[in-house]
């Protein structure tokens, strides 16, 4: 009787066993179902990704990467002269700095046709380096305490408004530009290959680029 116990006793934990692991696969599969990469911001309104196998697409990066996780990924799609769509997943630290890491992924109706790393330089560049990261943003929030103001003033002084109280809270904003100016982009980029970080600002008007100024961060 007590052989009979043991051995029922054996079968639920068992069983029970069973049921954990697949329960933990099923709430892996959805977590890697909605794993979705941020919209390049000018085209947020014009991809809809729920139209994309997502999940498909995932696997097949990983292919070249099994590091690859989406979520730390830009994602800008545009479409070819054969008319076939081009996602193009931009490495991004901590949401902040672009990278040139980057996979473009061919689309034939919605279908993967090829992967590719852009530069092959950077096939064994792991995402989220804990340590590089620090470093980064550490930099970064050293630039935009103590230089980037200076050097916004001393660089973009014909594009900036001659206001005093403008100018004295400065930070990079619609508001501190005079109307020569219509549009602007700043950013930061770090480099794997030459291991360098660069503050880049970008200002537009109504036919294109009127000035572009960077600078590389001091290690």
């Amino acid at each position: 009787m007590k052989t009979i116990v043991n051995k029922n006793k054996n079968i639920i934990i068992g069983i029970a066993i069973i049921i954990i692991v697949m329960m933990i696969g099923v709430i892996g599969f959805f977590k890697s179902s909605k794993d979705r990469p941020e919209l390049v911001d000018d085209y947020k309104q014009d991809i809809n990704l729920d139209d994309y196998d997502m999940v498909g697409i995932n696997k097949a990066i990983k292919k070249i990467d099994s590091n690859f996780n989406m979520n730390y990924y830009k994602l800008l799609v545009e479409r070819d002269a054969d008319d076939k769509e081009i996602m193009t997943f931009t490495y991004f630290i901590n949401s902040r700095i672009e990278t040139n890491k980057v996979f473009l992924v061919t689309l034939n109706d919605k279908k993967v046709e090829s992967v590719a790393l852009k530069d092959q330089n950077l096939e064994k560049i792991k995402d989220e380096n804990k340590k590089l990261n620090t470093d980064l943003m550490q930099k970064l929030t050293d630039f935009e305490k103590k230089d980037k103001e200076d050097f916004i003033a001393n660089n973009l002084a014909e594009y900036l408004k001659n206001d005093e109280e403008v100018l004295k809270k400065m930070s990079i904003n619609p508001q501190v530009f005079t109307d020569a100016v219509t549009k602007y982009e700043d950013k930061y980029y770090y480099d794997f290959n030459t291991q360098e970080l660069t503050y880049m600002v970008t200002l537009f008007n109504d036919e294109g680029v009127i000035k572009k100024i960077e600078v590389t961060l001091a290690n």
